[in-house]
């Protein structure tokens, strides 16, 4: 790191940190915050096929002019699969994909709402008709 003189800020490996904190603050702070996303995420169930196109006109009008502004992909769903969600858009939601296989590559990406229902505490399904009246 070099300072406004183009002098060098410490030698690569530690540098100076404010008063309460230590070269290891920011990582844990970050750790936190990721533990803190897990404890928010909602598991859904796939209900209709999605492809993974970006511009899906099969969903609706709606669905297809207000895609999230992002770069992440788009993933294709299969009915029963499960998908645990993170972010939450009006058409929209991201998440992953629930596979049996640890070892297996991690699906996240961007796929339209209405393809998916949330699930319940207890593998119960919620429909949206149910959410809307609550």
């Amino acid at each position: 790191v070099f300072s406004f003189n183009f002098e060098t800020v410490g030698d690569g490996i530690t540098w100076p940190v404010v008063q309460g904190c230590h070269q290891f603050t920011l990582t844990i702070e970050q750790k936190e915050q990721k533990q803190e996303k897990r404890l928010r995420t909602k598991p859904y169930l796939v209900c209709k096929k999605y492809n993974g196109w970006w511009f899906p006109i099969t969903h609706g009008w709606k669905v297809c002019l207000s895609p999230p502004l992002s770069d992440e992909p788009r993933i294709p769903l299969n009915p029963s699969e499960t998908v645990n969600v993170t972010r939450w858009r009006k058409y929209w939601l991201f998440g992953e994909k629930v596979t049996d296989d640890p070892c297996a590559k991690r699906l996240r990406g961007w796929f339209p709402r209405c393809c998916v229902i949330e699930i319940g505490g207890y593998g119960d399904t919620v429909s949206n008709d149910v959410k809307k009246n609550q």
